[in-house]
């Protein structure tokens, strides 16, 4: 016949055989586990509450609202602190001695040091496309074009190293590749000018190829008045253009 009994850790009751009367004493292996530890009584430095804890973790508050308190109410020892100068400001502060490399009163001053530090003279530099001279900091040192011809600042121009203010095809062919390409395809009769076929045979566009490769053209008037100049330009369908590329045809014999 079974027997209601109290747990002896959290109270709550349980029924078990009469056999086990002698052997059970809680309700779970939790419960086990808590009363089989001894258990420190103690008070909430904050509100002053009753908290009991095991040895190996030891608790000074009731709650996380009870630590957030307590932890700001922590007074410091006079004798710990130590003074120093701030460098840029001129002012005394104090620090603890764990944060010894702490040189700064605030992230302003620290933030003055830095920018004074890294404050250089600009460099002057000659614009490949206008010629203009513009000013740039040592860290750029490497820009090639002024404000009114780089693509990073104006997203009317281009630039060939790829900055996207334009789509892709303007990015690598320049901004009058579509009329060009049709205008060439336009002057060969829409046809190879090396196996001679139609656009009609691959149902695509045929492709039009630089004689003089886009890439030996670095600034932007170049890419797009002299790379995609007609006389540039030739018509030719996608087997042969592979071919050309990979230089197994050469394109002197059938340039007119």
């Amino acid at each position: 016949m079974p027997v209601i009994i109290h747990c002896a850790q959290c109270g709550k009751p349980k029924s078990i055989a009469k056999s086990a009367l002698n052997r059970s004493r809680y309700c779970s292996v939790k419960c086990q586990h808590l009363g089989a530890q001894k258990r420190v009584e103690s008070t909430c430095e904050v509100c002053g509450k009753n908290i009991s804890f095991i040895p190996s973790k030891p608790r000074r508050f009731c709650s996380k609202k009870c630590n957030g308190i307590g932890v700001r109410k922590v007074k410091r020892v006079p004798d710990s602190w130590v003074a120093k100068t701030c460098p840029t400001c001129k002012k005394k502060f104090e620090y603890q001695p764990s944060q010894h490399k702490q040189k700064f009163c605030s992230h302003d001053c620290y933030a003055l040091s830095i920018s004074g530090k890294r404050h250089k003279e600009p460099l002057i530099k000659t614009c490949l496309d206008c010629g203009a001279e513009f000013s740039v900091v040592p860290s750029r040192r490497r820009r090639r074009y002024c404000d009114s011809c780089d693509g990073r600042v104006s997203k009317l121009n281009f630039v060939h190293n790829g900055f996207k203010s334009l789509d892709c095809v303007q990015q690598k062919m320049g901004r009058n590749w579509e009329e060009q390409s049709e205008a060439a395809r336009k002057r060969d009769g829409y046809r190879c000018a090396i196996c001679n076929c139609k656009k009609k045979l691959f149902g695509r566009k045929l492709d039009v190829h630089h004689i003089k490769p886009r890439r030996k053209f670095l600034s932007i008037l170049s890419i797009e008045n002299d790379a995609n100049n007609l006389s540039n330009l030739i018509t030719l369908c996608r087997s042969c253009h592979g071919k050309v590329e990979h230089g197994s045809v050469q394109l002197t014999d059938y340039l007119k």
